[in-house]
């Protein structure tokens, strides 16, 4: 029993060593199995993040493409807002495209798709465009002259450079011109002996994006969050009481920004059409004014008295097309249609129009009104139009100042029972005449003194014979915009602004923003009587601007204190100059479009920098997309 014993010990023994061998060998087969399993996994997981991390690049810079196409189609769109039909697949670098569909139009609006690729990965971004036309540019200059004929027929004598022009200006020590404000000549630009212009040059700036001019900056017309600047994700949250995923009228909703209307996203003006929000570069303000200044700027050259930057061959600043504007038809108050048929004489009081006098007699202006011109051959004689306010008293004698002005006071007031002739624009189809012989100055009014807002469009020419002034030179402001008549297209008898008194040339002060779609010319300016006047506004023209203002002052004796005692001096003949100051009015509101100015309706029309105004109204990232068939068959790939 004991060997059996010794026997089976023995048995047990090897059979534990087999077993620990046997453990061991699968220990040691497992743990490679698990490893291999590990390295796998991990092999996988990297391979799998990797694939993830190039994923995301493309889907990256498949937006990145999607962004490029959007933004080279509103450089298109608005270079050629009628006519783009959408950008070809275009190539960035290897497999990286964009496309543009043909956009989607309908009342002013414009739908873009741009599909971005990249590697095969696709992302689209839609954008809703509004075409609007901003307010014409001349009215950011003190004086603007286009050189540009009123006639299309003309007009095809451009370049400008065969339309020889030149924009003067001169005067010695206090006889000097003075302009406060950017200067633009749609050819040559002459400045002598003491006139100055502030400020001569362009202001500073640092040019942010690189590209050689100033940028003014885009601009917010509607901020949800109040935070002055572009969010695309802004909204106002709302009650979706039918649960169709979009506001209607009826629903409640959070008003953010107060403006009692419900706003689905923030939206801005484009201007350079970039597709971002850019705010306005920073600028040495020089003269503390509060604008960038582009100083004097002519298409032709310039020839300044002083050494100065200004030295011509900028960019040609369009004029308006005033015919666009369809004033007959839009103005609120057609004073023709006032006077019915009324030849001659007034209107009640309570009437808006009642500051005109039409075709008045026996008053000294029947030579004005019974003047007739040729046009076509044919003799016509136009229905004149005084600006004067014929239930106001009358102020007569030499002042020059608002104080004792004969009033023009507009209807309108707290009673609310008369019809408002203020923030509204007047059609006058003739001339109107700021003139009445027994006064020299004139002062427009309303009746809260909250400020006088109104435009005259004139289908004729102005005639600016009397100081005309504000009551409230910080509220009001008012323009004077003289067209051509339809039967006149080249402006032969139409389209001007005369400036002075044609009988002894006592012009002085003029308040307003002043626009001749043909020529200013000057009514005896270059009379000794017109020593020097002044407008607080701007003087601009479509054609040119053409006052003489030099002026003979004939030999003649004086009686002088010489080696004491008085005698008579024989003075020779002098040449004088009437002096010119004008004042820019920079004053402007915000406004649908961007910035306006105080007075409604002035002309729309091409800017430099964008002659329409592409205002993006809403982009939204879609997501991914389809990849377009012309990307397989660009890179010769398989379509899935």
């Amino acid at each position: 029993m004991a060997a059996i014993s010794r026997h089976n010990h023995k048995s047990t023994r090897m059979l534990a060593r087999r077993s620990d061998r046997g453990f061991a060998i699968v220990a040691v087969a497992s743990l490679l199995a698990v490893t291999v399993v590990v390295v796998c996994s991990i092999t996988l997981e990297t391979s799998r993040k990797l694939s993830m991390v190039r994923h995301s690049e493309s889907q990256i810079n498949a937006r990145l493409m999607a962004r490029s196409g959007l933004e080279r189609a509103l450089t298109e769109l608005g270079d050629h807002p009628t006519v783009y039909n959408g950008t070809r697949m275009t190539e960035v670098e290897a497999r990286n495209v964009y496309v543009v569909s043909p956009p989607e139009r309908g009342n002013n609006m414009i739908k873009l798709v741009s599909i971005g690729v990249a590697d095969a990965v696709a992302r689209e971004i839609q954008a809703t465009i509004v075409l609007e036309s901003g307010l014409s540019g001349i009215f950011d200059k003190a004086i603007y002259a286009g050189n540009v004929p009123p006639d299309p027929e003309d007009q095809e004598n451009l370049p400008y450079e065969n339309l020889v022009y030149s924009l003067d200006f001169g005067g010695d020590g206090v006889q000097g011109d003075y302009i406060d404000g950017d200067i633009y000549s749609g050819n040559d630009l002459q400045v002598d002996d003491d006139a100055a212009i502030v400020p001569v040059s362009e202001e500073t700036f640092t040019d942010v994006n690189g590209n050689g001019v100033y940028d003014r900056g885009d601009y917010l017309t509607m901020d949800i969050n109040g935070n002055g600047t572009f969010d695309a994700d802004a909204t106002e949250s709302f009650d979706d009481a039918n649960s169709n995923g979009v506001w209607d009228a009826g629903e409640s909703y959070d008003d953010l920004n107060s403006n009692g209307q419900y706003d689905a996203s923030e939206t801005f003006i484009d201007y350079d059409r970039d597709a971002y929000f850019d705010l306005a570069e920073p600028f040495d303000d020089s003269n503390d004014n509060d604008r960038y200044d582009y100083g004097i700027e002519a298409v032709g050259e310039v020839d300044y008295h002083d050494e100065s930057e200004a030295d011509g061959g900028d960019e040609p600043l369009l004029p308006p097309t005033l015919s666009d504007m369809n004033y007959s038809q839009t103005a609120d108050i057609i004073v023709a249609d006032r006077f019915g048929g009324i030849d001659s004489g007034t209107l009640p009081a309570d009437n808006a129009a009642h500051i005109f006098v039409k075709n008045p007699s026996g008053d000294g202006r029947d030579h004005i009104v019974d003047e007739t011109f040729e046009l076509n051959g044919e003799q016509i004689n136009p229905d004149d139009y005084f600006l004067e306010d014929p239930y106001e008293p009358i102020e007569s004698g030499s002042t020059d100042n608002s104080i004792n002005a004969a009033r023009i006071s507009l209807t309108g007031g707290p009673s609310g029972k008369e019809e408002d002739g203020n923030h509204v624009v007047y059609y006058i189809e003739g001339n109107l005449y700021i003139h009445k012989p027994e006064m020299f100055t004139f002062r427009i009014q309303d009746a809260e003194n909250k400020g006088v807002r109104v435009t005259f469009i004139v289908e004729g020419n102005i005639v600016m014979a009397d100081n005309f002034y504000y009551r409230n030179g910080i509220r009001d402001q008012v323009a004077f915009i003289a067209m051509c008549r339809e039967d006149d297209p080249k402006g032969e008898i139409s389209g001007n602004i005369y400036m002075g008194d044609p009988e002894d040339g006592t012009l002085r002060h003029i308040d307003g923003l002043l626009y001749a779609e043909n020529n200013f010319y000057d009514n005896n300016l270059d009379k000794e009587g017109a020593q020097h006047f002044e407008i607080y506004g701007n003087m601009s023209a479509g054609n040119r601007v053409a006052i003489n203002r030099d002026y003979i002052v004939p030999a003649h004796h004086e009686l002088r204190f010489v080696d004491g005692r008085w005698e008579e001096v024989l003075i020779p003949a002098q040449t004088k100059h009437s002096a010119m100051s004008v004042y820019f009015d920079d004053r402007y509101v915000d406004g649908p479009n961007g910035r306006e100015r105080l007075t409604p309706g002035l002309p729309m029309g091409p800017r430099r920098d964008s002659e329409t105004i592409i205002r993006l109204a809403s982009v939204r990232d879609v997501g991914r997309a389809d990849v377009p068939h012309e990307y397989f068959e660009m890179y010769n790939l398989v379509e899935d």
